[in-house]
């Protein structure tokens, strides 16, 4: 092989490798990022659902009660969504729950609750999801258990006049987050599949006609 097309190669050769390299960075922090994504929607769900379904006297500046026709709305829309929740109120006691989702704050998320702290964990969720939802949702990849109990789950309070008046938790199940990452990993494989072919043509393109060049001098 001659000088220059050994020297394209060799460029091709560490540039690919930088590119993978970045790649793993990337799937990295892509991982994280959806995590963070999902976490953050999840508790936007649960401020629309609370702000809907939840009633005060402005005047007494009193909590009144729930609004359970809203929460069952709210319900069939989360639902379409792969999300699915639950309401307590300050005496711990199941309010609503949607689709039969009711993980349970342990004593010490309690206790986070009551300081007005939000709780972000991942649960095993003793049932499958609802047979319609798995149907309907796409597999992560070929060996992947669409029926995969594991949530994401946030556990928020919420206050009025300094009194907790509601703790809600909302969770997705994890399957439809790992779509979510193999999608980008898989479009992030094939277009480094695509540059490393791209890159060894040009390369050896180069080579060739710099070659060429050399021998006719």
């Amino acid at each position: 092989m001659k000088f220059f097309t050994k020297q394209m190669l060799g460029f091709t050769v560490v540039l690919v490798a930088l590119t993978v390299t970045l790649g793993i960075f990337f799937v990295r922090s892509n991982t994280t990022a959806v995590i963070n994504d999902a976490n953050q929607q999840l508790q936007v769900d649960a401020d629309s659902i609370i702000q809907g379904n939840l009633t005060y006297d402005p005047l007494a500046k009193t909590f009144i009660g729930y609004n359970s026709e809203a929460m069952r709305a709210n319900a069939l829309l989360l639902a379409n969504q792969g999300n699915h929740f639950t309401i307590y109120d300050a005496a711990q006691h199941k309010r609503f729950a949607s689709n039969g989702y009711t993980p349970r704050p342990t004593k010490g998320d309690w206790t986070k609750l009551k300081q007005g702290q939000t709780i972000a964990k991942k649960l095993e969720h003793p049932d499958k999801p609802p047979m319609s939802q798995r149907k309907h949702s796409p597999k992560p990849n070929h060996n992947a258990d669409v029926g995969d109990p594991t949530m994401l789950v946030i556990e928020k309070p919420y206050f009025y006049n300094s009194k907790l008046v509601a703790v809600i938790s909302i969770g997705s199940y994890m399957f439809q987050i790992h779509h979510q990452i193999y999608v980008t990993e898989r479009n992030l494989a094939i277009g480094l599949l695509v540059g490393f072919v791209f890159a060894l043509i040009v390369a050896m393109i180069i080579a060739t006609q710099t070659n060429s060049r050399v021998s006719k001098m």
